[in-house]
């Protein structure tokens, strides 16, 4: 199976995406703006992350 040059590329910049997403919702969450245990911290930066993912492929595969 040959993955698009696309989602190859946006792959290796959702390593990137993840860790500040990573950092991002752990601040929300300790501050308290979230109330939900610190451990969905990797869930919720997953979601994040998935959800940049997506779209980024999609608006370079319409362009």
């Amino acid at each position: 199976m040959k993955i698009d040059y696309i989602v190859r590329e946006e792959l290796w910049r959702s390593i990137a995406v993840y860790f500040y997403s990573f950092l991002v919702v752990g601040y929300i969450i300790i501050k308290g703006y979230i109330s939900v245990n610190i451990s969905a911290t990797f869930v919720l930066a997953f979601i994040v992350t998935i959800i940049h993912f997506s779209v980024k492929v999609w608006y370079r595969r319409k362009a």
